[in-house]
């Protein structure tokens, strides 16, 4: 079992497609921790266990905590994956509790140090669902600095 550290920004586009599809991008980011699990030799099973902050520009900017757990197949240098979250927060022009689901199938290279994702958002505020599909690229900075010091260590030896 292997374990890659979970430390990413990401940043990219959301394509509303409800209730307004005239307002056609918004800006989605995120900011996040957990970790890459793999289990066996390649193809190895990947868990990934993940909490972020989300900014979604759409209806104002609402400020979502998000949680999900990504299923995933490959190995350390490449693997795919299937991650579900669920998304709760507030503020925006309603300033009212909101809540919904993110389901994304993402890429993940060289240790998850880069990763891009696509998928589709539903938000609820005020009874009124927001509808989306987002992608977004990500850089892991944790799995970066722990790819580092890896590579010091083999050269000291």
């Amino acid at each position: 079992m292997d374990v890659i550290p979970i430390g990413r920004g990401s940043v990219g586009a959301d394509f509303t497609l409800a209730p307004d599809p005239a307002r056609a991008i918004d800006l989605a980011s995120a900011f996040g921790g957990g970790a890459d699990v793999l289990f066996g030799a390649a193809p190895t099973l990947v868990v990934a266990p993940e909490g972020a902050y989300v900014f979604d520009a759409g209806a104002g900017g609402v400020h979502l905590f998000d949680l999900g757990c990504g299923v995933g197949l490959g190995d350390p240098r490449l693997f795919v994956a299937y991650h579900p979250h669920l998304l709760v927060g507030g503020g925006g022009d309603a300033a009212a509790l909101a809540i919904g689901t993110r389901q994304g199938a993402a890429l993940h290279a060289w240790f998850d140090i880069l990763s891009a994702e696509v998928g589709y958002q539903m938000v609820s505020q005020l009874g009124e669902p927001r509808q989306g599909i987002y992608v977004v690229f990500g850089g892991n900075v944790a799995s970066a600095i722990q790819q580092i010091v890896a590579a010091f260590e083999v050269a000291a030896r």
